[in-house]
Parts: structure tokens; sequence; C-alpha cells
């Protein structure tokens, strides 16, 4: 199966993954939380493939600034996955 496609755990439809992004909120300093996600065109399941917080933003920035440190840089995704739980959950996404 081809990288920008996978199979949709409820109806099993092969789904071509186009991200589409929506303001979900806004944060108390008035910066918005945002959704990536795709959906299914067989059962219109959504599935997210990333929220984005203020504080998500950061460590995105921070994994990028050169140099590059591997130890530092399985640090931060650490924290990015852990950081996407916590909003998922906030927000009641699967």
């Amino acid at each position: 199966m081809e990288q920008n496609k996978c199979v949709c755990n409820q109806c099993g439809k092969e789904i071509e993954i186009h991200l589409n992004e929506e303001i979900i909120d806004q944060d108390n300093n008035g910066r918005d939380v945002t959704e990536q996600f795709f959906v299914c065109p067989g059962c219109g399941k959504r599935y997210t493939a990333m929220i984005l917080d203020e504080y998500m933003r950061v460590l995105i920035r921070r994994r990028k600034r050169p140099p590059f440190n591997r130890k530092n840089n399985e640090k931060i995704k650490k924290d990015m996955m852990q950081h996407f739980k916590r909003l998922k959950k906030k927000y009641n996404r699967e």
C-alpha cells in the first residue's frame, strides 16, 4: 500500500489520505487550536492526524532547530506524542 493511503478501521475501504485542517478551539491567549484530519469516503469516519496548539507548535520548532541531536530529538518526539494523546482526550478525538 502506498504511503499516502490507509484502510478504514470501520468499513475496510482504502482511503487516499488528503489532510484537512480545521480550527477547533482557541487557547487562553486567543491562539487557534487546529486539527489536521482525513475522512473515509466510504463511511465518513474521521481520523485525527494531529492537533496543534501553541505548545505543540513550540515542540515542532524545537525539533527542526539545528544542530540535529538524536537524543534530544527522541525526547521531543516523546513529549509530542504524550501531548497529542492529552489533546485527543481533551477534544474527544479517537
